[in-house]
């Protein structure tokens, strides 16, 4: 059994830009970061929808009260960007180094 060391939640908002709209994830999560994947867990369920292996993610920022990523082919979603809002833009900062880490 393999077990993954939770690191860090946030709540999102995933937008409709990108894989947002065309895998249909726009909508409000909780953001998991674990040692080695990110997952999205829908809010009203706690249930997991998807799990981003992080070398999957090819590079990743922030602006404002935004993170995103730009994922690869590798991913679960197949390549494309994923546009994340927070609540302030120093939220924003903390993820993107965090992933980085």
């Amino acid at each position: 059994m393999i077990f993954f060391l939770l690191v860090s939640t946030w709540p999102v908002a995933v937008k409709p830009r990108g894989l947002g709209t065309s895998k249909n994830l726009t909508g409000q999560y909780d953001l998991q970061l674990s040692s080695n994947c990110l997952s999205l867990v829908r809010k009203d369920t706690k249930e997991t929808l998807i799990e981003l292996e992080l070398v999957s993610v090819r590079r990743c920022g922030h602006t404002d009260c935004f993170f995103f990523m730009e994922l690869g082919r590798s991913a679960a979603t197949g390549a494309g960007e994923l546009w994340i809002q927070v609540e302030d833009q120093v939220i924003a900062q903390n993820m993107h180094e965090a992933i980085l880490g």
